[in-house]
C-alpha cells in the first residue's frame, strides 16, 4: 500500500553527500531495524515487523539497500505476484540523500530483477495522489496511471495505481 533487485554490491557518488552510495545485499539482523525506522519515517502506512519479514523473507533479492557512511539512506522493498507480476511495496530514501537519483537507481535495479530472475511482465504500486515527488519519479521511469483509489490509505489520502509494462 505504499510507494514504494537483485542488489549486487556497487558504489555511486551522491551530490547529497560526501561519502559515495553502497548498494548491498539484504541482510535480516543486520538491516531489519534500520529499514523499519527509514520507511516508518517517510510513509504514511504503518507497517508491522511481520509485514516487513514477510516480505524480506519471502523476497530478499527484492529488498534493495543503498548505504552510505554505513547507514542505510534508501530502501526499496518489492514482491512478484501471480508469478508474473511484481509489486513495489515500499521505497524510502533518507531525506538526507534526495534528490541525488538514489530513488531512481533503486527501483531501477527492482524493475532489472523483476524481468531478469522472476520473468515479470508487468510492475505495479500504489502512490498517494498528493506525493508530486514520487509520482514525478514513476513517471521518469515509464509507470502509467492506471486508476484513482479513493481514501486508500489509513490518513484518507487518496492513492494513485501506477504501472509499467515490460513486455
Amino acid at each position: 500500500r505504499a510507494l514504494a533487485m537483485s542488489a549486487s554490491s556497487s558504489s555511486s557518488s551522491s551530490s547529497s553527500s560526501a561519502a559515495p552510495i553502497s548498494w548491498i545485499p539484504f541482510d535480516e539482523e543486520a538491516h531489519l531495524e534500520e529499514i523499519m525506522e527509514l520507511v516508518g519515517a517517510d510513509l504514511s502506512e504503518p507497517y508491522s515487523t511481520f509485514t516487513y519479514r514477510h516480505f524480506l523473507q519471502s523476497w530478499p533479492d527484492l529488498c534493495i539497500l543503498a548505504t552510505s557512511g554505513g547507514k542505510v539512506v534508501a530502501v526499496a522493498i518489492s514482491k512478484v505476484e501471480d508469478g508474473q507480476r511484481g509489486y513495489i511495496a515500499m521505497l524510502a530514501v533518507r531525506r538526507s540523500h534526495r534528490n541525488a537519483g538514489i530513488g531512481i537507481e533503486a527501483i531501477e535495479r527492482t524493475i532489472r530483477t523483476m524481468r531478469d530472475t522472476y520473468h515479470c511482465d508487468e510492475v505495479v504500486l500504489e502512490a498517494e495522489a498528493s506525493n508530486a515527488p514520487a509520482l514525478g519519479l514513476y513517471n521518469k521511469l515509464g509507470f502509467l496511471r492506471e486508476d484513482r483509489l479513493v481514501r486508500y490509505y489509513l490518513n484518507g489520502a487518496d492513492a494513485l495505481r501506477l504501472s509499467l509494462r515490460l513486455s
